[in-house]
C-alpha cells in the first residue's frame, strides 16, 4: 500500500477531509461569526470540500491499484469481493441502492476484513503484537452493526434494537481501545518510543477534556460527526485513548510510516462509516497494519537466521 504513487497525497487529503471538513468545519458552526470569521470559515468549508473530493477520487485509484498489484497476488477470491465493493461503491453514484444491496455490501466488506484480520494474525510473532489485531476486530464489529441495522428491518424484527445497540457499544469500546493496544506492542518493538513522548502528544487530549468539561453535549454532537462515536464511556477512557492514538502517530512515523498512516486511516475512517469511502479506508487501514507486522516478522527472522549462523563460542579453551 505504501507503494502506491500517490500514497503520501492519498494520506493528506484522507487527512483534510476529516480534520477540515468533519471536524473543523463542523466545530465552527457552534462560533458566532462576524464578517472576517465567516469569510474565513467559507474558505475553510471550501478547502474541506476540495480534500473530500481529492479524498474520493484517490481512494478509488488506490484500491484500484490494490486489485491489480497486491491482492492479485493473493486470493482471486479476495480480488473478486474487492471488485465487487468497487462496482456497488461506483454504481451507487448513479444509481439509488437498493434495500438488498446495502446489506450486501457489508457483507461484503465483513469478508475482505476478516481475511485481513486473518493475515495479521498470521505475521504475530510475539505476544505484545497481538494488540495490532484490535481494530480488526473493532472494524469487524462496526461492520455488525451496519450488516444489523440495514438487515433488521428486512429480515428481523424491530425488537432486534437491543442486538444492535450492543454491538455499537462494542465497537466504540474497542475504537477506544484499539490506539493503548497498538502503543503497547509498538512498545515492545521499539521501547525508545517513550522518548518520542513530549508534552505535545497530551495537547490533543487536553484540548478535548477541556471541551468536554465546558460543552458536553456540543462535544459529544462533534465526536458522532468526526469519528462516529458516543461518548457513553467515561470521558478520561477516550482522553486516554485519544493520547495514545497521538503517541503512536508521533513515535512511529519515521520508523514505521506505515503504522501511522494506518492511524490515520482508521481515524478517518470512523466508527460505522457512512460513506463506502470510509469503509475503503478502515481496510486499507488493515491492509497496512499487515505490513507493518509483515515487516517486523521479516526483521525478526533476519535476527534469527544471523544468530543461528553465528558459530557459538567456545569457553573451554584458553
Amino acid at each position: 500500500m505504501k507503494h502506491f504513487p500517490l500514497f503520501r497525497w492519498f494520506i493528506l487529503a484522507v487527512l483534510g477531509d476529516w480534520l477540515v471538513t468533519r471536524t473543523l468545519g463542523r466545530l465552527a458552526i457552534f462560533v458566532p461569526k462576524s464578517p472576517p470569521l465567516l469569510f474565513a470559515y467559507k474558505v475553510l468549508t471550501l478547502g474541506g470540500q476540495f480534500a473530500s473530493v481529492f479524498a474520493v477520487v484517490l481512494t478509488y485509484l488506490a484500491w484500484i491499484w490494490l486489485i491489480g498489484k497486491r491482492w492479485k497476488e493473493t486470493s482471486r477470491w479476495i480480488t473478486l469481493i474487492a471488485a465487487l465493493l468497487l462496482g456497488v461503491s461506483l454504481t451507487s453514484l448513479f444509481i439509488a441502492p437498493t434495500p438488498y444491496s446495502l446489506p450486501g455490501f457489508n457483507l461484503l466488506t465483513l469478508l475482505l476484513v476478516g481475511w485481513l484480520g486473518y493475515q495479521i494474525a498470521l505475521h504475530i510473532r510475539r505476544p505484545s503484537d497481538w494488540g495490532m489485531l484490535m481494530p480488526a476486530f473493532a472494524l469487524s464489529v462496526s461492520t455488525l452493526y451496519l450488516l444489523a441495522q440495514t438487515s433488521r428491518y428486512l429480515f428481523f424484527e424491530t425488537e432486534s434494537q437491543k442486538a444492535v445497540t450492543f454491538l455499537y457499544h462494542l465497537g466504540e469500546m474497542l475504537v477506544v481501545l484499539s490506539p493503548l493496544a497498538i502503543l503497547v506492542s509498538l512498545y515492545h518493538r521499539l521501547p525508545t518510543v517513550s522518548r518520542k513522548l513530549n508534552l505535545w502528544t497530551f495537547l490533543p487530549s487536553a484540548t478535548f477534556a477541556a471541551l468536554y468539561w465546558f460543552n458536553p453535549s456540543m462535544t459529544g454532537i462533534l465526536a458522532i460527526w468526526s469519528i462516529g462515536i458516543s461518548l457513553f464511556l467515561p470521558w478520561p477512557l477516550y482522553c486516554l485513548g485519544l493520547w495514545a492514538w497521538v503517541s503512536v502517530l508521533v513515535a512511529a512515523r519515521y520508523p514505521y510510516p506505515s503504522l501511522s498512516a494506518a492511524l490515520i486511516l482508521l481515524a478517518a475512517a470512523g466508527f460505522a462509516p457512512q460513506l463506502s469511502s470510509q469503509t475503503f479506508w478502515g481496510i486499507m487501514a488493515l491492509f497496512l497494519l499487515q505490513e507493518t507486522l509483515e515487516g517486523w516478522s521479516a526483521s525478526q527472522a533476519s535476527i534469527t537466521a544471523l544468530s543461528e549462523q553465528s558459530p557459538a563460542l567456545d569457553y573451554s579453551r584458553g
